[in-house]
Parts: C-alpha cells; structure tokens; sequence
C-alpha cells in the first residue's frame, strides 16, 4: 500500500514538474521575438531595395537614350573654321578625312563637323580637293559665283576676283558644276576636263585642253607639258600660271612650236628656256613681259 502511494506521488510530482516547463515554454514563446518574422520582413526589405535600384537604373538608361537621341536629331550647330594663305601653300584635313591643298593667297572656310546631308566649305582663292566619298552625303565648294558639288573625286577649283571667273579642273571622278543664280544650268565635268563659270557674261561651259589642265595644276605639281605647241598658247598658258602678262611682239613668232616639259622651273627659267631656243629677246614693262624675235620659218 505505502508502495503504491509513493508511486502515485512520484508521477504527481512529475506532472506538476512538467507542467512548470511547459508554462515556461509557453511564457519564452509570447516574450521572445519571432525569427521567422523577422526573417521573412527582412527578405521583403531586400526586394522592395532591389527594385528601387532596378529603377534608377532603368531612369538613367532611358534619360541616356533621351539626351542620344536628340544629339543624334538635334546636332548642335558647328563651329566654323577659316585658314588663310598669303605666300606659301598649307595642307588641310576636314571632319571627313578629305584633304585640301590651299594655294597662296587664298582662303578656305570650313565647319569642325559636317550636318548629316551634306558637306559644304566655302573658297576664296584656289585650292585642290581630294574628297572622300560618301555617297549619302554630297561635298559642296561655294564660291563667291560658283557651287561644286561631288561625291567623292580629285578637282581643282581657281575663284579669283582678279578675272572674275571660276575654273574648276577634274582629276579624277565626276564634279557637278553651277552658278549661284537660281536659273543657272547645270554643267557635269569629268577627268580631263575644265568647267568655266564666266560672271560677266553669265554662261558655263567646259574646255578640254591638256595644257590648259597642266597649267592648273601647275601650283600643285610643278609641271608643264607643250608638245608642239604654238608659242601664243605657251604665253598664255604661262600668264595663266604665274599671273603676268606675256605678250608676242610681232606675229613671226606666233606659231614657234615648243615641245618641251617644264618640272620644278620658275617663270625666268623658263623664258630663258623659250628665249634660247628660238633666239628671241625678252624685254619687260612692268608686270608685261614681251617676246621679240624674227621667227622660226
């Protein structure tokens, strides 16, 4: 009996003992923080960040692709350029890789970028260009009564108040030719040939000359052909070129054949040249040079 009532105490106790943790489990749990609600609110926390961020950076892409896409549309105006020459020649290089020569006395004005339709550069004097191609955008040369227009070529252009007129020689390629009035023709040039705009008479036309086309690159390359030409076109081809005035005292001497190549030779050379080898004197007045002689028959 005293048995049996020990072993009922015992499990009393054991009960109560039980019971005490229990309350106490139950007490930590209502007192202590939550770690899988911290856990899951820190995870919402990390998202609602990493969306904020995904959206500034979404801003800055699409403000870059606002401001391309006005640079691209809406270009800024360029900055224009003027290089002047007065007694020795310079080499250029445009926006577009083309290179220009600039003869003395002469004056090229250009922009720092070219616009998206076309490339346009404004000459006063002479200048030898070597365009770069670009099919969609043509290379334009105005001058004071003259516009050029080309795709991509070798020419020469000459606009000199001095004799009022606008020469422009090809290389190579093919070169448009007009003149700044509105109802000005059209003149298509290719390699060989000379396009002539005359103000004073308003009229364009072409001259194919093989001296004449030597004598306007003259400045660039030092070179004068004259196979078996007649001495009043040599003085006129060397007026051309060295800007004087060679004048033929009597007409004996008009038809003297010269059949000659003039490289790296100035104009007194070069007279002395003509002089010796038909006997002739030179006599000068001024800026005019004269050729006197008996003849060549």
């Amino acid at each position: 009996m005293y048995f049996l009532w020990m072993q009922s105490a015992k499990k009393e106790i054991e009960q109560k003992i039980d019971s005490k943790l229990a309350w106490e489990k139950l007490q930590n749990r209502i007192h202590s923080p939550n770690k899988n609600l911290k856990v899951v609110a820190k995870e919402q926390n990390i998202h609602i960040r990493t969306a904020k961020n995904l959206l500034k950076v979404a801003a800055v892409l699409f403000i870059g692709y606002i401001i391309g896409y006005f640079v691209d549309n809406y270009p800024s105006e360029p900055q224009y350029l003027s290089q002047k020459t007065l007694v020795d020649t310079i080499n250029i290089t445009l926006a577009d890789h083309t290179s220009v020569k600039l003869n003395k006395n002469s004056k090229l004005t250009y922009p720092d970028k070219f616009q998206k339709k076309e490339r346009k550069v404004k000459l006063k004097g002479e200048a030898f260009f070597k365009v770069k191609h670009n099919k969609k955008k043509p290379f334009i040369v105005e001058t004071k009564i003259a516009r050029i227009k080309v795709l991509g070529t070798e020419f020469n252009v000459k606009s000199l108040d001095t004799i009022n007129k606008v020469l422009v020689t090809v290389q190579s390629g093919k070169v448009e030719l007009t003149g700044i009035k509105k109802d000005s023709k059209k003149l298509i040039l290719t390699k060989g040939e000379t396009g002539i705009v005359d103000n004073e008479t308003d009229e364009i036309y072409k001259e194919e000359s093989t001296i004449k086309n030597d004598a306007a690159l003259y400045w660039l390359n030092k070179k004068l052909i004259f196979k078996k030409t007649e001495l009043h076109i040599v003085a006129q081809t060397l007026s051309n070129v060295f800007n004087v005035d060679i004048k033929l005292a009597n007409n004996d001497i008009k038809s003297c054949r010269v059949d000659v190549q003039f490289e790296n030779m100035g104009l007194d050379e070069i007279l002395e040249v003509i002089a010796v080898t038909f006997d002739l004197k030179i006599k000068r007045n001024a800026n005019q040079i004269i050729f006197d002689g008996n003849g060549c028959n």
